[in-house]
């Protein structure tokens, strides 16, 4: 999932989110009642061409001034981007056309009959489509456009929504040429970028310029392949000796250079493509110390949206040299990472750490090298931070602040963006240890530190390596709870059950520790229902409330579960509807996953779970 940020102004370093976070329901147990509250972690994002739809269409995005007219000789909707499998549908319109001049015409391999509409000297005025019987993806268009009088140079492609019931733009064409045939592929996007820029991210506090012998947008984060073409731009404080053209004219007897980067955020350097243009690259040759910043941001100007948006973050640019960077249109900007005691260490206030390392692999294969050691400053000069990164076990770092939960950190500044997967530790004895950290990182753009991982469950006196996910979310307990009352006796009975890492429950997750809500027997325990022993039963005697009664395992680490299993009792003791829940560690409260409903009695049930 991308969430790429936008900038509000041309000089704002206000980060925004780019797509709108998708509402749902969940509910939450506060103060033991259960509430809905508003879910906005999870952000959806359209990409690739897999999107099917019964309508698409194509839309006008500038005005057609010349006459208000617009016309299509013929026009192609296709299976594949090179247009070799044609698509067939009805044709449909905005409604400004004549009958003589009706969509079909624009379909109907014949290019002396045209589409013509009357209403497009607005732009997003006009559009033309196919409606089809299925749901159908578009992955190429074939567009014979007319002279210039009748043609726009810039175009939506959009698929109708059924769900939403509203239209949405899956691509955009722009510089789209008069009197010609064009061919062009279709990709169901989530950002709309037709110009990057480069913006200094630090201030150039000598002298106030910056300046760029050259510099490349690549197709590749290699930058083997060279985006030639568009307008090159800047922030306009150049002169005319160094405009920005100069630096994309590979010659490095010429510059670029500003006057206007005293203030961060305020100097930048781009280029106008004109149309979409993905970039994975970017090549800098710099100038000399006077003239280079050490922190750049990558951003591109949504032409949908119509706002710049920051998609990445380049640190330790070195000065008098050639790099190239790869380039990531980003949703987070990790430029540090630590870990943080998640729980408090009672005896002595003190936690020791052998050795350390942030990896690039999740089985910490490769760890991630460079940048500056720093802790909470607890340490001694003899136990400094610097110590759990030097491949040495017989050095320590060692804090003496950590007998309140949260309160001891140790991590490693970049200066750059840096991707974790995995994490390795080599801890200390029981004394001095904690079994449950958060893994956080620092985002640059947001100038704030974000939880990305918890980790529990942390044996002492060992090595562990732990996979690092950024997560939403941090389930480390999964419970059901009754969701209606069993009026008969008021006891709830299974005689098994699992949490699944499947849908299917070929994976049950046994790894936990089973609880309840306390009104089992001493023979119907809680975990007499994960024992895999049908003669043995979980059986509660508090469920004549709704709500009253749960069973669930406590993994004490993050777990996902996409599956559920049950073996329910005979009708006396069952109920037929049940809430899924997990706990978050971080939220430090329950929240209802999903509603079982239509639970059978006396049979084995296995449902899959939602993302």
């Amino acid at each position: 999932m991308k969430t790429p940020r936008k900038l509000s102004s041309l000089l704002s370093l206000t980060a925004l989110f780019a797509t709108p976070a998708l509402s749902g329901c969940d509910t939450v147990e506060q103060d033991g009642e259960i509430i809905e509250v508003d879910s906005d972690d999870a952000v959806g994002f359209r990409n690739g061409s897999g999107v099917t739809s019964t309508k698409w269409r194509i839309r006008n995005a500038t005005a057609q001034q010349n006459s208000g007219q617009w016309v299509f000789r013929e026009i192609d909707f296709c299976a594949d981007a090179e247009c070799t499998q044609e698509l067939t549908g009805t044709a449909f319109d905005s409604g400004g056309s004549k009958n003589w001049s009706a969509p079909a015409n624009a379909f109907d391999d014949d290019t002396s009959t045209m589409w013509k509409t009357f209403d497009t000297d607005v732009a997003g005025q006009s559009y033309i489509g196919l409606e089809f019987d299925t749901p159908t993806a578009l992955g190429g268009l074939r567009l014979q456009t007319d002279n210039t009088v009748y043609s726009v140079d810039a175009i939506y492609v959009e698929y109708y929504d059924a769900d939403s019931d509203s239209w949405v733009i899956a691509d955009y064409l722009g510089s789209v040429p008069a009197s010609t045939t064009v061919e062009t592929d279709v990709e169901v996007r989530d950002h709309f970028p037709t110009k990057w820029r480069i913006r200094n991210a630090v201030a150039q506090q000598n002298s106030g310029q910056i300046a760029l012998r050259e510099m490349d947008f690549c197709a590749d984060a290699d930058c083997a392949e060279v985006l030639s073409t568009g307008t090159a731009f800047d922030s306009g404080d150049s002169k005319s000796w160094s405009g920005p053209e100069r630096a994309f004219d590979d010659n490095n007897s010429t510059m670029w250079k500003t006057f206007d980067a005293d203030v961060a955020g305020q100097s930048y350097i781009g280029k106008d493509f004109g149309d979409i243009t993905d970039v994975a690259g970017l090549f800098l040759k710099t100038d000399n110390v006077v003239y280079s910043v050490n922190a750049m941001y990558v951003e591109y100007y949504d032409v949908i949206d119509d706002e710049w948006v920051i998609a990445d973050y380049l640190g330790n640019l070195p000065h008098g040299t050639e790099l190239t960077r790869d380039v990531e249109v980003r949703d987070h900007f990790p430029t540090r990472w630590r870990v943080r005691n998640a729980v408090a260490q009672q005896n002595s206030g003190q936690i020791v750490l052998r050795e350390m390392d942030f990896c690039v692999d999740s089985d910490c294969a490769e760890p991630h090298s460079g940048g500056t050691a720093f802790d909470s400053g607890g340490s001694k000069s003899w136990s400094g931070p610097e110590n759990a990164f030097d491949n040495n076990t017989s050095t320590m770092w060692k804090t003496f602040d950590a007998d309140v939960a949260g309160q001891s950190f140790l991590g490693v500044n970049y200066g750059d963006i840096r991707d974790v997967a995995g994490i390795y530790l080599k801890t200390d004895n029981t004394v001095y240890s904690v079994d449950a950290m958060y893994v956080e990182y620092y985002d640059i753009i947001d100038g704030e530190w974000v939880i990305a991982d918890y980790l529990g469950n942390l044996p002492a006196g060992s090595h562990v390596n732990e996979e690092v996910s950024i997560r939403d979310r941090f389930p480390i307990q999964w419970r059901v709870r009754n969701a209606v009352a069993q009026t008969n006796s008021g006891q709830i009975v299974l005689r098994e059950m699992d949490f699944c890492a499947d849908a299917e429950c070929a994976e049950p997750l046994t790894s936990g520790t089973a609880f309840d809500s306390g009104a089992s027997k001493s023979w119907s325990g809680p975990e007499n229902a994960f024992d895999d022993d049908t003669s043995t039963m979980w059986k509660t005697f508090d469920a004549d409330v709704a709500g009253q009664s749960i069973l669930g395992m406590d993994y004490g680490v993050v777990t996902e579960v996409a599956g559920i299993y049950l073996k329910t009792d005979n009708v006396v003791y069952s109920v037929d509807s049940m809430h899924v829940e997990y706990f978050d560690a971080i939220a430090q409260e329950w929240i209802t996953h999903e509603t079982l409903e239509g639970l059978g009695a006396s049979s084995e049930i296995t449902r899959e779970l939602s993302e």
